[in-house]
């Protein structure tokens, strides 16, 4: 810019005259008035050199307001850590910088990027292999390619939210309970895994092609080990089937098997599909960890030869204590050729943890459904046809125990009783021709025809009323008169004359002998020790002839001044002949009442009564013995005695004398102290006590004289019932209940 007025310039020396001065120096004031310089003037210059400031500088003012250059910007200019940096170039200039390059053909690395509101754009994407890969937590979890885009976790998108494509952006629908809705058709190929979905083509041709066989707790029968299963549900009560003990540690041990019926399932293949086993299992509480696998073979009709794997299943882990409903599946791929012949075996293998042993139970029938579905052609079931036609005319059955028959041309009835067994030519008026029958059993009893008007069971003859004479070998006596049977069963005729027929005490069989020929001073005593068992004592008395003739006396003594302890009944039954039995204990104690003897005779331990004799046709004579007997009813009831009794005499038509006897029960609800049924009998000086009857009599007549109770009372002191008669004298037994008890006829007199 040029300046408006020039100053007149004032020299040195310049000084012609004073009024030349004067009017030099007022032309100059005057044109430096009209430029405008004071404070509040804004003068322009062309140009301005500063001689005391560096080229090429920036300036500044200092502290005194002076100019000055610039040496180094960066006093100027401050950058921000991470974001800008400033460098001196040391000619008065700067070079700024980010932490790493940001144009477009750069590739920047950022530890987070925020867009906000805004939207990231690129131009292109720079790939590796084509593929653009996000990663989280140093993991890849995007990788994005030109044909798919793969997620390494979940895609979660809002409730009730869709996931379609361009063209229908709503076909599926995933709501907030997780439910699926398909708004459109779902296609898909054939399953083949237990979950996969199935298609309409498949379902067509699969429906009628599944089949179920039922687990039982059946036993095969034939096949060891084995257990049936059946086409349909068995209808019987919940049961279970254990292993036996699977060894802890090893895998794949047989557990459980079962096996299809003969001519089950009766077709020439297995097709393909998911075969499912639904069974309820548990282990033992305390078994190792058990994991479980099933097998499905078919075998020969015997049900073991030809053994052929078709399927192994997925693998179960962790089987509970408690019984738990299981589905495991197994996948066939491809159709198994099998036959129509063949059955189908099943098998529950266990794979044991190292731990203790474990027992495997499966839980069947009843409401705990068990049962394997597999797959078929469909000819196994019954196609549509007229007579399925005539059968739903016909309706439901009506009734229990109902048979359907035909009764004309394309016409059914339901029937049952006398009418269906005259369809069946069963009727009362029919003669029905069998070859044999087998009765109760598959096999082991079989009747059949021997000949006309006999049968053999077995093949061995049933003998009848008017047939051949039974053989001895056969039971029978081979003879067809009484004489003659008695002469073949006793060998008499290889008999001495005059012997008799005796039991023989070393063989117990009976023998003829030599007459002993007893006189009427023959005594014998039999001693019965303490140290004996009752089965030893026992012997003992059996091994006296039943036959006492008049006059002969036997004493069995049982050992004085202890207690014998009996598990079982002594028994004196069948002697006979008019002799004399004495049954003696310590007989020095004298002939009154006591509860002190020096023999006792302990049956506490068992169910049965002390002292039996029973239908002796001899004296007996019981004496001077201390009877502990239990308060039960007897294990094995004898005649009309169901109680337990210290002594019980039964059918005993001579004498039966009881005397100075102690009999001492443990209760008086079911106990007797002497017991005399149908027999005659005297009863002198005993005691008894804690029993429910302290005598009773059954029939028969019995004399009571002088016998009392001690201890705890007897329920009943006396008892007679059934016709019995008991005479009574002098003192006698009283009871807690009443002292004495008249049932049935009986009677008790004074």
């Amino acid at each position: 810019m040029s300046l408006i007025n020039a100053i007149p310039s004032i020299k040195k020396n310049n000084w012609d005259s004073a009024v030349e001065f004067s009017v030099k120096t007022r032309q100059a004031l005057q044109t430096l008035a009209h430029l405008r310089l004071g404070v509040d003037s804004t003068p322009t210059f062309a140009g301005t050199v500063i001689t005391g400031l560096t080229a090429s500088r920036l300036t500044a003012t200092n502290s005194a307001k002076n100019l000055v250059s610039v040496s180094d910007l960066t006093s100027w200019v401050a950058g921000t850590s991470n974001r800008v940096t400033v460098a001196d170039d040391g000619d008065g200039t700067i070079t700024l910088s980010g932490p790493q390059d940001i144009h477009t053909g750069a590739s920047p690395t950022f530890a987070n990027l925020s867009l906000g509101t805004g939207e990231l754009t690129c131009g292109s994407i720079n790939r590796v292999s084509g593929t653009l890969t996000i990663e989280i937590g140093g993991t890849a979890e995007i990788s994005i390619t030109s044909s798919a885009i793969t997620l390494g976790g979940n895609l979660i998108i809002p409730d009730n939210g869709y996931i379609g494509s361009v063209s229908d952006t709503d076909s599926i629908q995933i709501n907030s309970t997780g439910n699926v809705a398909f708004t459109q058709i779902a296609r898909g190929i054939f399953p083949i895994a237990g979950d996969d979905i199935a298609t309409k083509e498949y379902v067509d041709l699969a429906v009628g092609s599944s089949f179920d066989l039922f687990l039982s707790n059946t036993d095969d029968g034939v096949v060891a080990n084995t257990h049936v299963m059946f086409p349909i549900e068995t209808g019987e009560a919940q049961s279970t089937e254990t292993s036996g003990t699977l060894t802890q540690g090893v895998d794949d041990q047989l557990a459980l098997t079962w096996l299809s019926e003969a001519g089950v399932p009766g077709t020439l293949d297995l097709r393909t599909g998911v075969y499912d086993a639904h069974i309820h299992l548990n282990k033992n509480a305390g078994g190792a960890t058990t994991d479980v696998y099933w097998t499905l073979s078919f075998v020969d009709a015997d049900g073991s030869s030809n053994e052929t794997l078709v399927v192994t299943s997925e693998i179960e882990e962790g089987i509970t204590t408690s019984a738990t409903s299981y589905d495991i599946h197994a996948v066939v791929g491809a159709e198994v050729i099998t036959g129509v012949t063949k059955r189908l075996l099943f098998k529950i293998y266990a794979n044991i943890s190292n731990g203790q042993n474990v027992t495997l139970t499966a839980t069947l029938e009843g409401t705990t459904d068990a049962h394997v579905t597999f797959m078929l052609p469909s000819s196994v079931w019954q196609h549509h046809g007229d007579v399925l036609d005539d059968i739903n005319i016909l309706g439901q059955v009506g009734a229990d125990s109902e048979f359907l028959v035909g009764t004309g041309a394309g016409t059914f009835a339901w029937e049952s009783g006398t009418t269906v067994r005259t369809s069946l030519g069963l009727g009362i008026g029919d003669s029905p021709q069998f070859t044999g029958i087998e009765l109760g059993h598959v096999s082991d009893t079989t009747i059949t025809r021997a000949s006309a008007g006999d049968l053999n069971v077995e093949n061995n003859i049933v003998y009848r009323a008017g047939g051949t004479d039974v053989p001895i070998g056969d039971g029978g006596t081979g003879q067809s008169t009484a004489q003659a049977a008695i002469d073949a069963l006793s060998a008499v005729s290889g008999a001495t004359d005059e012997h008799v027929l005796t039991k023989d005490t070393a063989s117990g069989n009976a023998v003829w002998k030599e007459s002993t020929g007893f006189s009427e001073a023959t005594t014998q005593t039999v001693n019965l020790l303490d140290a004996d068992s009752t089965a030893e004592k026992q012997t003992k008395i059996d091994a006296i002839p039943k036959y006492i003739p008049n006059g002969q006396i036997i004493t069995f003594q049982f050992e004085a001044s202890n207690t014998h302890v009996e598990n079982a009944a002594l028994e004196w039954v069948g002697f006979y002949g008019g002799g004399t039995i004495n049954i003696y204990g310590d007989t020095s104690e004298g002939n009154n009442l006591y509860n002190t003897q020096n023999t006792i005779l302990d049956f506490t331990s068992n169910d049965a009564n002390g002292l039996y004799v029973y239908q002796c046709l001899t004296r007996v004579l019981i004496s001077n013995l201390k009877i502990m007997v239990k308060d039960n009813v007897q294990d094995v009831v004898e005649g009309d005695n169901q109680y337990v009794s210290g002594i019980y005499a039964r059918s005993c038509w001579f004498d039966v004398d009881i005397r100075y006897n102690y009999i001492l029960g443990s209760g008086t609800v079911n106990s007797q102290g002497i017991f005399v049924q149908s027999s005659s009998s005297l009863l002198v000086k005993n005691y008894v006590s804690n029993v429910r009857y302290g005598i009773s009599v059954f029939g028969g007549i019995s004399l009571a004289n002088g016998n009392d109770d001690t201890g705890t009372q007897p329920a009943y002191g006396l008892r007679a019932y059934n016709t019995g008669t008991l005479g009574k004298k002098n003192v006698q037994p009283s009871g807690s209940v009443a002292n004495e008890l008249e049932q049935l006829g009986g009677a008790i007199r004074a």
